[in-house]
């Protein structure tokens, strides 16, 4: 698969990002579209999801936060936190949890946001970002639903509640028409392996980590709230720069028993 550097894409390219493991196979036969296990009960036909511009990856990386964050500690216990707890204290932490992420709280609690980051960023090294060379009104209507806000309408105050807070403040709640970060394919539709080129930066590094930070800091100035990300750029940058002392650290043990050999 041809490689693009991001600073060489227009200003509203699209991305998508899959596993890593997905990239031989999609060099080959390019994008399926799927209802992917965490649109089962939204989305009724398969779909390809993508975010518009670098500030569509700024954006659904904060949601993507929001969103962990609560599968992670609510009732879907995602990594299994409450697996061996009694069902009255589970049925406890989980309404706690509840009343933390709807007053906001969740922002400022350390334990959590570090058990929530240190998950994202293996989740987020694992991953790359391809760009589409794709039209609109031919292979995606700007203008299609969000069929997760047509969902909304459905649902009672609480589950809206939770929604909106995930969705944030860049999010239009008020149409059902697909925001900048959470865009589609029309459905059914494949994306060829020739309209398909995998994303990477000036150094080299092609992870979905090292783009989200590189994008963080050229957008730092942006006006907004208080998100996640900002904390978690704080503690990958940190967990980054550890990584390459202890790196250092292991080529001087290396050139050392080096030349004890020579």
């Amino acid at each position: 698969m041809d490689k693009v550097l991001i600073d060489e894409l227009e200003e509203n390219s699209l991305f998508h990002f899959t596993h890593q493991s997905n990239i031989e196979k999609i060099s080959t036969q390019g994008l399926k579209p799927v209802i992917g296990e965490n649109a089962f009960g939204i989305e009724e036909t398969p779909k390809i999801f993508f975010s518009k511009g670098e500030l569509g990856i700024i954006k659904v990386t904060e949601v993507w936060l929001r969103w962990l964050m609560n599968r992670i500690y609510g009732p879907n216990d995602r990594l299994g936190i409450y697996k061996n707890l009694p069902q009255e204290e589970r049925t406890n932490r989980i309404s706690e949890w509840s009343k933390e992420f709807l007053s906001g709280e969740y922002k400022n609690d350390k334990a959590k946001k570090e058990k929530l980051f240190e998950y994202f960023y293996t989740y987020l090294k694992e991953r790359r970002y391809l760009v589409l060379d794709i039209e609109d009104q031919k292979e995606y209507d700007s203008n299609a639903v969000d069929e997760n806000k047509v969902n909304l309408k459905k649902q009672d105050y609480i589950y809206s509640a939770f929604a909106k807070i995930m969705y944030g403040e860049f999010s239009n709640m008020e149409t059902s028409v697909m925001d900048d970060w959470n865009m589609h394919t029309k459905s059914n539709i494949e994306v060829p392996r020739n309209k398909i080129k995998q994303v990477t930066l000036k150094d080299g590094k092609d992870d979905m980590l090292s783009i989200v930070l590189y994008l963080y800091d050229k957008y730092k100035n942006m006006e907004h709230s208080k998100f996640l990300l900002d904390d978690f750029v704080e503690y990958a940058k940190k967990k980054e720069i550890l990584k390459e002392m202890i790196n250092e650290e292991g080529c001087k043990d290396d050139q050392n028993n080096n030349s004890r050999i020579y």
